[in-house]
């Protein structure tokens, strides 16, 4: 099937069913992630970093205060200390008209959405097939990297792969329309000299001269998303120089990416950044030098060091993240590939690991475009090597290399994916404590200095002065807001008892609002006692159809009636996977226990306990629990990384002390009709009950029966 460019005028005079397919892809993946990411912003799971941190700028510049951002102060009073977004000057229209997080929630999705009109045109050009272009198109949207930019908070840079792509859309079309061609050998697929009629349309209709300045325009706004994007467009002129002899139009873009770079992150950065000097970003490569050119320069000065980075655990599996569910397509498009060149080396040499989380994080998005192409490129060149000799136009071979990559991409989601398609797929829950949260967030004066919790900030960042709690209670704030009960929240290092220190110590503030977890300081309030209300989140009605029936009798005082683990698929690299307990009180405790929550290997032994107590036993511990209660405790402050381990669990127990190794002093546990616990050691017996058990499966922890520990 010959296939025209993308035009109005073709568009809409030839709608084939893939295109009609394309656009019904578009709109499901538009509705549903853009209702996937306006939810978890309601269920509070959007944080500072990063929807705070643009949120307060745009709000600030409507104000007519500039892009001030007193979040990242410490880098400098404006947002261009940080970044490099001038086209925030575009989104802030928007934004005036629609004051709301949830509108940048929805542009993120409909950037990435847009996207794919130009990867199908790009597609169809080179493969000269609609339908091996639309099933690029759902590897796309399969891709977990691609869900990840998409569900992440928001980010200027998430705009990058539309505008990269239509910019090599209009690139493609201006050298076609000479007589030329974007794409490498194999010529014979691209028929140029062959055009049909709808194809000589489009030549008239987007000729060289336009084609070249809606190019530029592109690459323009594509720069203007993120201070590195021009290191990509450096690359593609680069390609062009290189590999297809296009001087003017490739040096124009080497010349004008490099010049943009240099004023955006020489310039710009440091006249913004407080006492001048580089971004903060440059300290992730400090092992190989602290200015951008000695860093570009490592690989001939330093290739011992640059060696080592490339090649040390987590460099594998990032690549992998981009190419495997690409049925590793893009390997056969390297030129394509290499364009990538400046996202990879971030990635590889970078001494931040969350660089290389390109599943998790938007790190992703410039990366897409160019692996994208180097896929259909591979495509193309794979189908004419595998067809006869005699028949270099045969459509076989392409449509198995379709069919795989389809097949590829389905599977890869299933196991790494986040719509319901996946294994590990979630809905985010809205529930009446969310609702809280909203309705306290509007009882704060827009005018207060606010200190709040991270996970709180995009509910109250329009507002001039706003710090992220970091553990100290800063009296030169008017409120302070927290959510105890928030699963982002632990008591890692005691983060909880420091909060509770500065309450006691700090006359200043006073409790205004305690309630479901909620607490809401003010300056000058008066200091009366929190409201037993505040607590409630340690209570629970029903126990939940997705958790695990226990029936766990410790002491005679503690009944573990239930347990559910919970894996927070946009967290998993930064979390371990929790548990929430559900405990009915058989009796009143005498004292107050310690419950603890110990790590187990694939064979059943302790390799690790709990240091600090969970948020629900810290703010309300066993000795307040009462005959007849039912309190609910989530595990989320664990001192392990479980990362390398592919099998591994979970135990409890209760203790008298506050040493979690005392034997002696942990409550005898009997389960059911009295029988042992299942895991128990001799030495543990009857003192340690194993409650949930995980397989990582492509790197991701799933639940499994406790069955797999090795007894």
């Amino acid at each position: 099937m010959a296939t025209s460019g993308w035009t109005g005028r073709t568009l809409f005079a030839r709608l084939s069913l893939p295109r009609l397919l394309l656009f019904l892809l578009m709109l499901v993946y538009f509705v549903y992630f853009g209702l996937y990411a306006t939810r978890r912003h309601l269920a509070f799971e959007t944080g500072a970093f990063d929807l705070g941190v643009y949120i307060q700028p745009l709000w600030n510049f409507i104000q007519g205060r500039g892009f001030s951002a007193s979040l990242i102060a410490d880098n400098g009073p404006l947002r261009w200390a940080t970044h490099v977004e001038p086209i925030l000057f575009l989104v802030a229209p928007l934004y005036k008209l629609w004051p709301e997080p949830r509108l940048l929630l929805w542009l993120q999705v409909a950037g990435l959405t847009l996207a794919a009109l130009p990867l199908f045109a790009l597609g169809s050009r080179r493969l000269q097939n609609e339908w091996t272009a639309l099933v690029v198109v759902i590897a796309y949207f399969l891709m977990p990297a691609t869900e990840a930019v998409t569900l992440f908070d928001f980010h200027a840079v998430t705009l990058a792969p539309l505008f990269l792509l239509a910019a090599i859309y209009f690139l493609d079309r201006a050298l076609a329309a000479q007589g030329h061609s974007l794409w490498l050998w194999p010529e014979a697929k691209l028929h140029l000299g062959e055009a049909t009629d709808n194809d000589q349309t489009d030549e008239a209709t987007v000729g060289p001269v336009a084609g070249y300045l809606l190019s530029a325009l592109f690459f323009l706004l594509a720069m203007a998303t993120k201070e590195d994007i021009p290191l990509y467009i450096f690359m593609v002129g680069l390609y062009l120089v290189a590999l297809r002899r296009r001087w003017r139009a490739g040096g124009l873009l080497m010349i004008a990416s490099l010049a943009w770079f240099y004023v955006a992150s020489q310039v710009i950065i440091p006249a913004y950044r407080t006492g001048g000097g580089q971004s903060i970003y440059l300290a992730w490569f400090e092992t190989l030098g602290d200015t951008p050119l000695a860093v570009v320069l490592s690989p001939f000065t330093q290739p011992d060091k640059v060696l080592a980075l490339l090649f040390r655990p987590g460099s594998l599996p990032a690549l992998g993240m981009l190419v495997v569910p690409l049925a590793l397509l893009p390997a056969a498009g390297l030129p394509f590939l290499l364009m990538a060149a400046p996202g990879l080396a971030f990635s590889f040499l970078s001494q931040n690991p969350t660089l290389r989380q390109l599943e998790t994080w938007h790190y992703a998005a410039p990366l897409l475009p160019f692996t994208l192409l180097a896929a259909i490129d591979g495509l193309a060149r794979l189908s004419f090597y595998l067809s006869p000799r005699s028949r270099r136009t045969s459509r076989l071979p392409l449509a198995a290399l379709g069919l795989l990559l389809l097949l590829t991409s389905l599977a890869y989601h299933h196991l790494r994916g986040y719509s319901h398609l996946a294994r590990l797929s979630e809905w985010p829950e809205v529930t009446p404590h969310h609702r809280l949260g909203r309705e306290m967030a509007a009882t704060i004066p827009a005018g207060a200095a606010l200190l709040a919790q991270a996970q709180l900030v995009p509910h109250v960042a329009h507002r001039e002065r706003l710090k992220i709690w970091s553990g100290p209670l800063f009296t030169e704030y008017d409120y302070a807001w927290l959510d105890l009960s928030h699963p982002r929240l632990p008591n890692r290092n005691n983060a909880h008892g420091e909060f509770l220190t500065g309450m006691v110590i700090e006359p200043a503030f006073g409790a205004v609002v305690s309630r479901d977890g909620y607490i809401l300081l003010k300056k000058g309030a008066a200091r009366e006692p929190l409201s037993e209300e505040l607590f409630t989140f340690t209570e629970f009605d029903q126990v939940p159809e997705n958790a695990r029936r226990v029936n766990a009798d410790f002491g005679g005082i503690f009944n573990l009636v239930a347990v559910r683990p919970e894996v927070r698929r946009l967290a998993t690299s930064e979390t371990e996977p929790q548990i929430v307990l559900y405990f009915e009180l058989l009796d009143k405790p005498a004292e107050d226990y310690h419950l603890f929550i110990y790590l187990l290997d694939r064979e059943g032994e302790i390799i690790g306990a709990t240091d600090y107590p969970q948020p629900a036993l810290f703010w309300w511990p066993a000795s307040r629990w009462q005959a007849g209660d039912r309190r609910q405790v989530r595990v989320n402050t664990v001192p392990w990384w479980t990362g390398d381990k592919a099998v591994f669990g979970y135990a409890v127990g209760f203790s008298r002390t506050d040493d979690p190794w005392d034997i002696v002093a942990r409550l005898p546990i009997t389960v059911g009709t009295g029988s042992p616990p299942p895991g128990s050691r001799p030495l543990d017996q009857r003192t340690l009950l194993p409650v949930a058990a995980f397989r990582r499966l492509a790197g991701l922890p799933y639940p499994q029966p406790l069955s797999i520990l090795e007894q």
